[in-house]
């Protein structure tokens, strides 16, 4: 199954044959042209602080997302 999802995602380029996705062949893009087409990939590996509470790590990866990500609160 992981292999399946590799290769959706675009994190395993096919050796052989190729990846459609809703009728569209998407063997040659990007992962980045896969994200727009609703595509995305997530990993089960958590990077917590765990001296931190839990508002402090929720705190974290949202200001990680945000356009000021570099300043601390």
């Amino acid at each position: 199954m992981t292999t399946l999802f590799n290769l959706l995602s675009g994190n395993l380029r096919p050796t052989g044959g190729t990846v459609w996705f809703k009728g569209r062949d998407i063997t040659a893009e990007p992962l980045h042209r896969r994200v727009h087409l609703g595509i995305g990939r997530s990993f089960q590996i958590t990077n917590i602080f765990p001296n931190l509470t839990v508002l402090e790590n929720v705190r974290l990866a949202a200001q990680a997302l945000g356009k000021d990500s570099f300043k601390f609160w």
